[in-house]
């Protein structure tokens, strides 16, 4: 794992997690739909899979899945608000074959075997704690020969320490891998890598995801989300974090070519 100093704050992130949840946004990681829609190419998805969406957020990716591919979905997530607002997009999509629920990664309520497809994106980069508790519960719901498909964040193992540094700062919640800890990780924890995509963090921000963010949320909610941002003093110290830490990552240029992201797949051995 790429070390930073440890700059931690005493913040509880569960406020910014849920406020993002309330106001709606539908993609939290680098790569937007974009990544999305590679990574699910790579699983091998049909109608016949029996899919969890773990951290599934506002439920775009799980919904993406039960529409594309008529697939089974079990999303979960952490945050109440998360869930809630999930629920509510499967209800307006009309779609029956997707179901959430709050739950924990580290403590799945589900039996062994259950799943053919387990599908994350940017959850282990925020999980606190050892990260291969959360992949060996995840292993254990898989069915034999049943694959786990991830969007992670990373760090190059050369980032200078003064640029982990700073992004520790900004982002205390993160704590970023390079793609061969996270090879290692998925290995150690039985399974079988079959893919392992590194993409730059440079153009991830694109004129098309940021009309599929508008439209997603309506101008309504948008303008309801930018104007809490500013006038509630919680709220815009959150806001000032991430934007802090996107600067970083995706549009320094001293420091850009440091991070982005990576699509890894592996097979339940």
């Amino acid at each position: 794992m790429v070390q930073a100093k440890d700059t931690r704050e005493e913040v509880d992130w569960s406020k910014w997690y849920n406020f993002q949840g309330r106001m709606g946004i539908p993609i939290i990681h680098l790569g937007g739909t974009r990544a999305t829609t590679d990574l699910l190419a790579l699983c091998d998805l049909s109608e016949k899979s029996e899919v969890l969406d773990v951290g599934c957020g506002t439920g775009y990716t799980a919904c993406e899945i039960a529409q594309k591919y008529s697939a089974h979905v079990v999303g979960i997530d952490v945050s109440e608000d998360m869930i809630a607002k999930a629920q509510e997009r499967a209800r307006q999509n009309h779609l029956k074959s997707v179901e959430f629920q709050v739950a924990d990664v580290l403590e799945l309520p589900f039996q062994d075997e259950t799943f053919d497809t387990v599908i994350m994106e940017s959850v282990l980069i925020v999980l606190p704690g050892e990260k291969r508790d959360a992949l060996t519960e995840i292993v254990r719901v898989l069915k034999p020969g049943g694959v786990l498909g991830a969007n992670e964040d990373f760090a190059r193992s050369e980032t200078p320490d003064e640029v982990l540094d700073c992004l520790a700062t900004a982002l205390p919640l993160m704590s970023l891998l390079t793609p061969q800890d996270l090879r290692k990780l998925f290995e150690d924890s039985g399974l079988e890598v079959m893919h392992c995509i590194e993409n730059s963090s440079k153009g991830v921000i694109t004129p098309r995801e940021v009309v599929n963010i508008i439209k997603t949320m309506g101008v309504v909610r948008l303008l309801s989300y930018s104007l809490r941002s500013v006038v509630d003093p919680e709220i815009r110290m959150f806001a000032r974090h991430y934007r802090e830490g996107s600067n970083i990552m995706i549009k320094r240029k001293d420091t850009m070519d440091f991070f982005g992201y990576v699509l890894i797949v592996g097979r339940k051995l």
